[in-house]
């Protein structure tokens, strides 16, 4: 999407583009006062909201907030699809309470931060083997149900629309939403 940005509104209108904020998280790690490593789990609850905060603070860096244009892979509705499959599948209180705060989170962002929100739906496509979520197909349909789940609940904040199947079809379907886009 940078590109298209670029090509539409100028090389002086980049983006600023936040990163993958999972793999930032899942990188903290490091070694504890007692010396021992420090673990950061993706299965544990409050893995997603370390990632809803710290994008948050990328957000509110100078150069996000003056940026004509802001770009993230993920946004909060993604932790609450992951802490909401959690949710669904465990019956402990916790997760029950990190999901309502992922839900809070994707709304504050969908109201303050996300002009759109683009939905890539799951298909047959492969999904690449990155090390960090499962590559089962079940799991995934769970995630991208749970997803359409939040999107749901945050559709009257902001402008939802659904991403072509077909991954050629992307560079013309960007370009010509970044068209509509105003600096």
């Amino acid at each position: 999407m940078k590109e298209q940005i670029e090509k539409v509104h100028g090389i002086s209108n980049s983006p600023f583009v936040l990163g993958s904020v999972t793999r930032t998280i899942i990188a903290w790690g490091g070694l504890g006062s007692n010396g021992k490593r420090l673990e950061i789990s993706q299965d544990s609850d409050s893995f997603q909201l370390a990632c809803i905060y710290k994008r948050r603070e990328w957000m509110l860096e100078d150069e996000a907030i003056n940026s004509n244009f802001l770009v993230s892979e993920r946004c909060a509705v993604d932790e609450a699809a992951y802490q909401g499959y959690k949710e669904q599948n465990n019956f402990q209180i916790p997760s029950k309470y990190y999901y309502s705060v992922a839900v809070e989170e994707a709304k504050w962002e969908a109201t303050n931060y996300w002009d759109r929100i683009y939905y890539i739906p799951v298909d047959d496509r492969g999904v690449e083997d990155d090390g960090v979520r499962p590559l089962d197909k079940n799991y995934q349909l769970d995630i991208d149900s749970e997803i359409n789940r939040v999107l749901i609940r945050i559709g009257k904040f902001t402008i939802i629309k659904e991403v072509p199947l077909l991954l050629e079809e992307w560079p013309e379907f960007f370009e010509e939403e970044v068209r509509k886009w105003k600096k």
